[in-house]
């Protein structure tokens, strides 16, 4: 298990960690696949998706509820990707630059 150097965080790896949510570690149950929290005040969720491609670039991909930057306001979901498209092989996102979509 990944121990965080803060004190404050760590995995929720433990048995009592999956009881309390009411999930099992494996398998992956069908109504996992979506929201997880609320969305009230001071919360947002979101989703990270990265592919490495057979030509040796990548893609990745993240989805909000709200932006993360500001989480106490209404729900504002957008999707945040590296052009959409892929990046070359070597380079970062950075490099090319990062285009957030609403």
């Amino acid at each position: 298990m990944y121990r965080s150097k803060n004190s404050h965080l760590r995995l929720a790896d433990r048995p009592a960690d999956y009881e309390r949510l009411g999930i099992d570690p494996i398998p992956i149950a069908q109504f996992e696949d979506g929201q997880r929290i609320g969305t009230e005040r001071g919360r947002y969720e979101w989703w990270y998706f990265d592919a490495h491609l057979d030509n040796g670039a990548t893609v990745v991909v993240v989805f909000y509820t709200k932006p993360n930057v500001s989480p106490n306001g209404p729900l504002a979901p957008r999707i945040s990707a590296a052009k959409l498209a892929a990046i070359p092989a070597g380079a970062s996102p950075a490099d090319i630059g990062v285009q957030s979509m609403s």
